[in-house]
């Protein structure tokens, strides 16, 4: 089964939810050089363990570190605008800070598929 990495870039760090057998396991990271590198650590063996497709979303215009990852990274990656997540976020009343929800938003909008 194709599982997901969602990251939700905050003003405050970043979130990061990994899908699994067993649902989601979520993280908080401060979006620094130091933050990446521990959300590298947490990740790893999710990423080595299988397919994962990857989305995203910011709501603050500089995304820092985090963004820098991405970018030279070289994943490919699905993202949403914070307006539509925002929309997404308001008619399902699901939890705006849970990097959970950006999955689920990324599904229901077809930003990627499974």
């Amino acid at each position: 089964m194709t599982k997901i990495l969602a990251i939700l870039i905050l003003s405050s760090g970043f979130n990061v939810a990994v899908e699994t057998k067993d649902g989601f396991v979520e993280r908080s990271f401060q979006n620094s050089r130091q933050g990446v590198s521990d959300f590298l650590a947490f990740a790893d063996s999710f990423v080595k363990s299988g397919d994962l497709k990857f989305c995203a979303v910011s709501t603050v215009e500089d995304s820092g570190p985090v963004m820098q990852w991405i970018a030279e990274s070289g994943i490919r990656i699905g993202f949403l605008t914070y307006q539509a997540y925002q929309a997404y976020t308001e008619e399902s009343k699901a939890d705006p800070a849970s990097a959970a929800t950006v999955a689920g938003a990324c599904v229901a909008l077809y930003v990627i598929t499974r």
